[in-house]
């Protein structure tokens, strides 16, 4: 070897030493001295990593409300030097860290599935938020071409595969804000801050000039680069309709031409503080940009600044965030772990929700389930909507839980009434907003239970509702511990104690002034996007220290991450009644269940009655968007208007007839469907690459889904629609159409028969449905009897999941699971032994196996095609058919 190489050599040693990573090696994982201050890489089981990185040598345990789980059991790990840092390994993964504390996430192969990106900004920054000095906090990935990412929420935008896109998350009225994405990569990321926090926040402000009205506005915009470019609206405000568009300006023969590209398009009155669009552009040529809306800023994402993935927060003590290895419902699965499991909700409130703005009297209420009843139309709970109290201009005691004895001359007698004559359940609404002619008001004061600098919360006028903010009005704190007992010591006195079955938290954002608060856990911008399960949290734990009799169910308007530990489900707000506004709706909820809260709805028919509601336009409009509803995991009607089945057309009520029957036909599968949320992670609403992400043809579908795994659902969204287009994802096999039992391939697109009486369904091969018999309300009749479809081509399982459906006996092992499978090759059919038992549980079961094929086991009614009727007592039972 040569003096110069050797001299060589010798520096670069020097220089390695120089800049080698600082590190040590604890209990759980690596602590590190880095630029930004100290890093820690903890190891909490051999798939789910956390990294921190604190301003200083203070390590102190950064707890927010979303985390449950902070001991975890010892995992096997190595470590070892690299030329230019350290490789940790574990049984499943890959971890290099970088001298300057750059993390490389890798799957055992060697496989890159996320890197982090250092361009020389700071991860933690000084800063100061309401007089309170922190940080602000900050993280960067390198997101490939060929990923794309899902969750983070609920967004009105329509929009599929966040890659890429700006997102403000922050909680609104349509807006759940949830720091949470599952990859096609194979990983989950979560955020763990609670603050304001900017989703790809890197984008080029743009200055549009005023047109003829303050609301119209154009800029030339000549793109610097060919590709696509993200157009975003911030500030929005005072709309009842935004609108933007991009025209590519031609000259044709001395004559100007126009290609219209819409970019944005949003057609109801809660508008969002952010909206955004894609649209491809090419460089050299130039474009119109026209918009319609009231708006702060006007920017746009450009190529070169898209393959980052990016969070930064307003208000940090630590760079917290978790990542999950492994596909979606893996992910998912861990995300549980880590924040707390979903309980079972009843079975009851699988079944139709009938809710309306508002039945305010006592007769109203009754009569509602007494229309149902009488018609025998299935129906299983009826909303208390607001306004069950004394609302009269003077005297309006909102917040009070007290029924206004006029109207309710006897709220207890009402609710038994419902229950026992009706076989009906009920929710209430119950606001966080306390009135000043309450009488609690003064005493959450008094207390100091009150969220302080709030009394003049200003509510949302755009909600369609009579807000009374002539006189003061309150928040109540429910960050603290005694506030939150309180809370619930009223709601149990003044209702659940009446008879009420369930809660509707309106307005959980909540809707007012909320970042500039103060509560007892610190500033309302450090806690901004965590009242909602804060104010869940109260109720849960309110109403599981009362009894166990009764499982919780809780709807409400807002979520953060591990909100779904609290039994609650979410809806999407105050949403307009058109079809663009009806389209929008699904990927919003998409979205929204790939975050780990798995119970999702909207208000079916929309919410504000804008549109003729007996307008043809309007009467197919309700009856597509209810077809969609019974697919989805929680099925509600609401709106400002009659919302009953009956009040529209007959032609329309016996086709929303024929979809709520089949819903309960289809309770045995939506009621194990909801055992595998529970007990293993599960969503039942399921983007689509979720099931299939090495198809990049499903990567962008915003108007298909999956509801468990039989069903492939392509709502109609256009008016006098009769048919549409349908991808079938490749999925190794074939399709059967529900409604012919004709086989399709999968991997291609074809034309749905899509007549009004039909939504486009698709069962893929190698599935097993159980349905049950039509019934009126859930408990009308024991499923002794349950039709069970096979879907051939393909080995299928399923296992049906029953127990006492109104307790929480299942949490000490009173349920039962019986597994059904299907042999493709030998034609055998199998019932496995019975596992488990509960009070209650039928012992003797007839199951009516139907082999699907085309014109035999088809459409919602019961099938007459049994290929073999079992009487099964437990016992495995083997058949072939």
């Amino acid at each position: 070897m040569g003096k110069k190489v050797l001299l060589l050599l010798c520096a670069l040693l020097q220089i390695t030493c120089l800049f080698a990573l600082d590190w040590k090696k604890v209990n759980d994982g690596i602590i590190a001295k880095v630029d930004d201050g100290i890093f820690k890489l903890q190891i909490c089981r051999s798939d789910i990593f956390r990294v921190l990185i604190y301003p200083d040598s203070n390590l102190f345990e950064n707890k927010t409300p979303s985390v449950v789980k902070y001991d975890w059991d010892r995992v096997k790990w190595t470590v070892s030097e690299t030329f230019n840092g350290i490789s940790l390994k574990t049984s499943t993964n890959i971890i290099d860290i970088d001298n300057k504390g750059a993390v490389v996430f890798k799957d055992i192969r060697g496989n890159v599935l996320l890197a982090e990106l250092l361009d020389g900004k700071s991860r933690l920054a000084k800063t100061t938020v309401l007089g309170e000095d922190t940080y602000r906090s900050n993280i960067k990935f390198i997101s490939p071409k060929d990923e794309s990412i899902y969750g983070l929420g609920q967004f009105p935008d329509g929009i599929m595969d966040f890659k890429d896109y700006f997102l403000n998350l922050r909680q609104f009225n349509t807006v759940i804000a949830l720091p949470f994405y599952v990859s096609t990569k194979g990983y989950g990321l979560f955020w763990n801050n609670t603050s304001l926090t900017k989703f790809n926040p890197q984008r080029k402000e743009l200055f549009p000039k005023i047109q003829a009205s303050w609301d119209s506005h154009w800029v030339v915009f000549e793109p610097e680069y060919t590709g696509e470019h993200v157009f975003i609206l911030e500030g929005l405000k005072n709309n009842s309709s935004i609108y933007v568009s991009v025209d590519e300006l031609k000259m044709v023969n001395g004559f100007e031409e126009r290609v219209r590209h819409n970019v944005i398009n949003h057609d109801y009155d809660v508008i969002p503080d952010c909206m955004q669009g894609r649209v491809w552009l090419e460089k050299g040529k130039k474009y119109e940009v026209n918009i319609k809306a009231n708006f702060e800023r006007f920017s746009v994402k450009t190529p070169e600044m898209m393959g980052i993935t990016e969070f930064e927060s307003e208000v940090a003590d630590a760079v917290d965030y978790y990542f999950f290895a492994g596909e979606p419902d893996k992910a998912l699965g861990s995300l549980k772990e880590l924040t707390g499991k979903t309980p079972m909700f009843p079975k009851w409130a699988f079944g139709l929700t009938q809710s309306k703005y508002t039945y305010d009297s006592q007769d109203l209420m009754i009569n509602a389930a007494r229309g149902y009843r009488s018609r025998k139309y299935p129906m299983d709970v009826v909303v208390q909507d607001m306004n069950y109290w004394d609302y009269s201009a003077n005297n309006n005691t909102w917040g009070s839980h007290i029924f206004d004895d006029k109207r309710y001359p006897d709220p207890q007698e009402m609710f038994r009434t419902l229950h026992d004559d009706f076989h009906t359940h009920t929710l209430i609404s119950v606001w966080p907003r306390i009135n000043v002619h309450a009488d609690l008001y003064k005493y959450f004061v008094d207390k100091g239970y009150a969220v302080s600098s709030m009394k003049r919360a200003i509510g949302n006028g755009q909600e369609g509702i009579a807000v009374d903010n002539s006189v003061d009005n309150i928040i109540v704190d429910v960050f603290n511990p005694d506030a939150r007992k309180e809370y619930w010591q009223f709601m149990k006195e003044r209702l659940w104690d009446k008879g009420v079955d369930g809660w509707w938290l309106d307005a959980s954002e909540p809707e007012s002034n909320f970042y500039d608060a103060f509560t007892y856990a610190g500033s309302g911008a450090r806690n901004l996007n965590t009242y909602s399960i804060m104010q869940s949290g109260a109720v849960y734990d309110g109403q599981r220290n009362t009894t166990s009799e009764k499982r919780v169910v809780i709807l409400t308007r807002s979520a953060f991450v591990g909100q779904q530990r609290y039994a609650t489900q979410c809806w999407s707000g105050d949403i307009g009644i058109t079809w663009n506004t009806y389209k929008q709706q699904i990927a919003a909820g998409l979205n929204f269940c790939a975050t780990g809260m798995s119970y999702w709805s909207n208000d079916i028919g929309g919410f504000r009655p804008y549109m003729k509601t007996h307008s043809h336009n309007y009467r197919e409009l309700v009856t597509r968007w209810f077809q969609y509803g019974t697919f989805l995991p929680i099925f509600r009607v609401h709106g400002c208007r009659n919302t009953e089945l009956w009040n529209l057309t007959s032609e329309e009520e016996r086709v929303m007839l024929k979809y709520d029957r089949f819903r309960y036909r289809m309770l045995p599968y939506i009621y194990s469907l909801s055992w595998k949320v529970s007990n293993s992670g599960y969503t039942m609403l399921r983007a689509l690459p979720l099931d299939f992400p090495e198809d990049m043809g499903v990567r962008r579908i915003n108007d298909e889904y999956m509801f468990g795994n039989a069903f492939l659902v392509a709502p109609i969204t256009n008016y006098k629609d009769r048919s549409r287009m349908v991808y079938l994802p490749d999925n190794g096999g074939g399709w059967f159409d529900f409604w012919t039992g004709k086989l399709y391939d999968g991997g291609n697109q074809i034309c749905a028969d899509a007549s009004l009486d039909k939504i486009p369904l698709y069962i893929p091969q190698g599935t097993i449905l159980p349905l049950a018999e039509e019934a009126e309300y859930v408990g009308q009749k024991d499923d002794k009897m349950l039709e069970i479809r096979v879907y051939p081509g393909k080995d299928a399982s399923f296992i049906l999941y029953e127990d006492e459906n109104d307790n929480y006996n299942y949490e000490k092992g009173k349920y039962s699971e019986i597994k059904f499978e299907w042999e493709d090759e030998s034609g055998r059919f199998i019932i496995h032994p019975r596992k488990g038992k509960f009070d209650g549980m039928l012992k003797d079961r007839i199951f009516n196996v139907i082999l699907v094929e085309e014109g035999k086991g088809i459409g919602m009614s019961v099938s007459n095609d049994v290929v073999k009727s079992i009487n099964y007592s437990g016992e495995k039972v083997v058949v072939k058919l």
